[in-house]
Parts: structure tokens; sequence; C-alpha cells
């Protein structure tokens, strides 16, 4: 113990002395030795901070920039530093709090605004966002990323004409910041130009070739221009640059597995163990787990604990092994002995202990959990599933308020696009032009699609007439649907209204034996299906190929079968809740089963 001041600065001035010659590790142990001398100073908790932060040790640095700044708020820079790493993990209502306390502190500093700015369009505050960037485009230094963060912000606010009005400004503005080359590429590719956009994901490659999303972007377009081997071959570019791409392994064996090669996981096992980081050691064994192979999953689980650090995500990973396994048994005495209060553990781990209860039958310790994720992410539509699931089967009444089948589960013939007089000869043009998008030769991995296909990309924005033509006539269908819902929604769906936009759109081509199992669309507010083309020797006395809702994908001691079912007919437009179960009945048939899909958000 430390007992008297020179003791202190001699301390210190060896720990400056180790930071400066960029030795941090052994100038966080004198530093740590000052701190258990009882020293509090924000100035040594910033420098420990600093410490860790250079070692890349966010959590540790984020941990004494905090206690920095309960000493004294009024750093500007570090706040402004703590804004932008909470912006790093996606904790954004942080980021804005500290960034803002930034901007007050020093409100003529462009770039902590710009940084505010940027933010609040992370968090979809458009509209702020716009005004903040409207006050720095005035700003020389900075007027091009202004220009850019003008234009996604008139993008996040539904305005096209000034999103392209703004992008082409920040283009003439400086040409070749790649960010801007970025967003001219995004554009072009959303207006169907792929071949331009491949030219400038290519020239924004040059400039930031260590930039992972940069070689995803490329792969998709490649995608979108039907060829999937030159999708793969750009994928192993990046990863020659960046082996442990987290981003581009999962797209590698996602892709993989779509092009039909039997060791899609391949990938991973080229890296050696010792050297395979431990995020990336992660995304393997969940790779693992989800292909059903518990025993190299549970193999590699014990490589991983041997270099990783007890952690309770580490815990949420072998839960997850023993919950695919079905072990509930074991999953519940391992949390009891655990300890760990609901409120502190992660929603992974409450994901797997909601499921737990219903395997176990403990549906009252069920609607705890669930309860607390509906109120961490009231927009998560996958945990209002688990959360009606908890309701069916504890037989609560709020139950049908939520799941009100025949309420908001609806069906409208599609409104026919002018140039067509039947839908006949509307989907047959359609079926041809979405048979040429289906590039891939199995159903994608991890997915609820079996024994099929799916389009690649964002199919209603592509710039094929015929697709144009759907995307209109879903459109008008879909609010014609809206403009009739009830008006006392329920809370999963409050913000619905009759103004949308399409989040995620898809094709799917389901062949002989195809289904889909139960699932959920986690990040719409509505989901649908439309029936392009549906075999005609379908058996309908055993609803084969129909649409089913209200059967969870869960193990319970219950049985919960489905509970309304829909025909698929040529020409039918179903729309129904994203938190809403849903599946296909498997069908077996000479002839394919396509339709089109989408998911909706509330503008």
């Amino acid at each position: 113990m430390l007992t008297n001041q020179a003791a202190l600065q001699s301390k210190l001035n060896l720990a400056m002395q180790k930071m400066h010659q960029g030795q941090y590790q052994q100038a966080l142990v004198v530093f740590s030795q000052l701190e258990e001398s009882g020293m509090k100073d924000f100035r040594l908790f910033l420098t420990i901070g600093s410490a860790y932060q250079r070692l890349k040790q966010d959590i540790k640095a984020l941990e004494y920039f905090k206690k920095s700044l309960s000493l004294n708020s009024e750093q500007a820079e570090l706040q402004f530093i703590v804004g932008k790493m909470f912006k790093k993990i996606g904790e954004l209502k942080q980021g804005i709090a500290h960034l803002e306390v930034a901007t007050k502190l020093e409100s003529s500093n462009v770039n902590y605004l710009q940084e505010l700015g940027f933010i609040r369009l992370m968090h979809k505050d458009f509209q702020i966002a716009l005004s903040i960037f409207l006050q720095t485009v005035k700003s020389n230094s900075h007027k091009t990323l202004a220009l850019l963060g003008i234009a996604r912000a008139y993008a996040g606010l539904g305005n096209e004409i000034e999103r392209i009005k703004y992008i082409g400004l920040a283009e003439l503005s400086d040409p070749n910041h790649p960010m801007v080359i970025n967003d001219k590429a995004r554009l072009l590719s959303e207006q169907g130009e792929y071949v331009e956009s491949k030219g400038y994901f290519k020239k924004y490659l040059e400039q930031r070739p260590s930039n992972d999303e940069g070689y995803e972007n490329l792969a998709l377009i490649e995608l979108q221009l039907k060829n999937p081997q030159g999708a793969l071959d750009i994928i192993d570019a990046g990863l020659s640059r960046l082996p442990n791409s987290r981003l581009l392994h999962k797209f590698k064996s996602s892709l993989s597995f779509e092009m039909g090669q039997e060791n899609y996981l391949g990938n991973y096992q080229q890296i050696t163990r010792n050297k395979m980081p431990i995020n990336l050691h992660t995304d393997f064994i969940q790779a693992l787990v989800k292909s059903g192979n518990f025993t190299a999953a549970e193999a590699e689980f014990d490589w991983l604990v041997k270099k990783a650090p007890p952690s309770i995500n580490l815990h949420a990973l072998w839960m997850s092994i023993q919950e695919k396994q079905q072990n509930y048994e074991v999953i519940l005495d391992f949390y009891q002995k655990l300890g760990t209060e609901l409120k502190r553990l992660p929603n992974s781990v409450l994901e797997i202990l909601t499921r737990t209860y219903f395997a176990l039958g403990s549906f009252k310790l069920s609607i705890d959990t669930v309860s607390e994720l509906v109120l961490r992410e009231p927009n998560n539509q996958y945990f209002w599933a688990l959360y009606t699931t908890s309701l069916r089967l504890l037989r609560d009444e709020r139950y049908h308020e939520l799941c009100n089948f025949s309420k908001f589960v609806q069906s409208r013939e599609l409104i026919l696009p002018n140039r067509f007089t039947c839908i006949e000869d509307f989907n047959s043009e359609l079926k041809v032009a979405l048979q040429t998008l289906h590039v891939t030769k199995e159903h994608p991995l991890e997915q609820s699609l079996i024994s099929g296909t799916q389009t690649p990309g964002e199919l209603l924005n592509r710039p094929i007439p015929i697709i144009k033509e759907l995307n209109k006539a879903l459109r008008l269908t879909a609010e014609q649907v809206f403009s009739n819902l009830p008006k006392n929604l329920p809370k999963p769906l409050l913000q619905m209204k009759k103004e949308f936009e399409f989040s995620a759109s898809w094709s799917v081509n389901l062949k002989s034996s195809g289904y889909h199992k139960s699932h959920v669309h986690s990040k719409g507010y509505f989901s649908s299906a439309y029936y392009v083309s549906v075999p005609k020797d379908l058996n309908h006395s055993k609803r084969a190929g129909w649409l089913y809702l209200g059967k969870p994908e869960v193990v319970s001691t219950v049985e919960l079968k489905a509970e309304k079912w829909v025909k698929p007919e040529p020409g039918k437009l179903v729309l129904f809740p994203s938190f809403m179960w849903h599946g296909t009945e498997p069908f077996k048939s000479i002839d394919n089963r396509l339709t089109v899909a989408f998911d909706i958000l509330p503008k």
C-alpha cells in the first residue's frame, strides 16, 4: 500500500513513462496500484481507459472512461469518444446521450455535430439528423459528409428525389470519397443498375480493401447478375485479405450451402483452432449446432473454453448446444447454479430459458422471462411470438386478443396492373421472370425453407418491368387491407398505419416435398404470401401446400396445433402480423409452388 505523496507521484511518473513508451500492459500494472491505494482522479481513470483502448480492450476502456466522466462530466472530447464507442457496440441511446453532451460543451465543433447526426440516422431519427446536417453543410471542411448525411436522412424520410439530388451534390463535392462511392453504388443497385453499381463497389474496395462489407456488397451484386460462382470468388478474395472476418465467413458458408457444396463449413475448418479468434470460433460452433453436428460442436466448445475467459455469453453458447439436444433439465440446473437475476441476463439466455420452461411445462416461469424480453425490445416480433406462446400455454385470454386470426389474417385478390385483363396472364409473365432469378440449387442456410430455392437480394427493387408492376400491385392491395384494419390494434402492431414500406422481399420456389417450418419474421410488422403458381394436383383434402398459422416451433409438454389454414390460390395475397407463427404443409407434385413474400414496416 502506498502511503505518501512522493511515492504516489513516483508511481504515477513511472506509469506515464510506460504509456509514452507504448508499454500499455506494464503501465496498467502500475495504474492498478495507484487505484488500489485509494487514488481517485478523473485524469487517472482517463489514462487507464486510454491504455485499455490501445490494447483493444474496449469494454474495460469504456468502464474507466465512464469513471472519469463521473468525476468530471465536462470533458467534451471524452464525451465524444464514449459516444462513438457506444455507437460502435450498438448502444445507440447511450451514444446519443454522450454525443449531445459533447455538442453542448463545444457547440461550434462540427466533428461532434456530424457524429451526432450519423448516430441519429442509425437510431432512425431522420428529421433530427436532417436538421443537424443542414447546420454542418455550411462548413467547407465537412461539406461532403454533411451532403451525404442529408441524402441518408431524406432516404429515411422516404424522399427519394432529394436523396438522389444530395448524393449527386456529394459526388460533385468529392467524387473520390469512399463513403460517396459506397452510397452511389448502393443507389445504383437499388435502381437496378447492377453493372454500373458493380464498378462503383470495385472502386470502393480499391480505397477500402480491408472493409469486409465492401466484399459482401460486391458479391451480392454478382448474385443479382445471376453469377453465384462469381460471388463466391469475391468472398474468397475478401477472406484471403481478411481471414478472420465473421461477416465473410458467414456469407461463404451460407452461399456454399445454397450452391449444393457438401462441406459448406470448410472455410471455418481450414483455420487452426489456436489461431481462430473467439468470436469467429463461436460462430463456427453455432453453425455446427444448426447443422445438427453436436459432437463436433461440443469438441470445438471444449477448445474454445481453453482460450476464452469465462463469460455469460460463453454460458449462453453452451446452453444453446444443450437445447438443440433437448437437454432441458441440464440447462435449468446450470442456470440455477449461476444464480444470476433475470434483469442481468442477456437476451440469448432469456430466450433459451423461455423455451426450456416450455419444454419442462413450467409455463408460469416462462411468462417472467419472455416479459423481460418484450420489455427490452418491444419491436422484436420473435419475442412477441414467444410471449403469445406463453399466454396460450397458460390459457390466458390475452392470447386471443393478440392472435385473433379472423381479424388480423387478411386475404385479398391482387389488384391487377392496368395492362392486364386477367390474373392468369399476369402470373404467367411474372412466373417466367421469377424463374430466371432463382440462381441457387438449395434452400438458404439457417432459414425456415426446406426443399426449394429463394431469390437473393431485394426482389421488389429489381428494375424488371413485370416486377415493378408487381410492386405497385402489392402496394395497392396492401393499402386496401391496412385502411380497413381495426382501430384498437394489439401492442405489437400499434405503430402500423396506412403508410408503409417493404423492408424485405423475395421469391420462394418450393419443390415436391418442400415446405416451410413454422417461424416468425422478427423484423417486420406484417408479413405476406402472394401465390404466383400453385400445383394443380395438390391434395386439398389434406391441406397439402397450404399456409398454416398458430403452430409454434417450440418443444412443449402441451401440443399446440395450427389454428388457421389458408388455401393457396394463384392471384391471392395473404397478409398477417409478423409475430404470428406460420409455415406451410408439405406437398407432393410434379410441379413447383412459386410465391412472392415480403415484410412490411410502418413509415
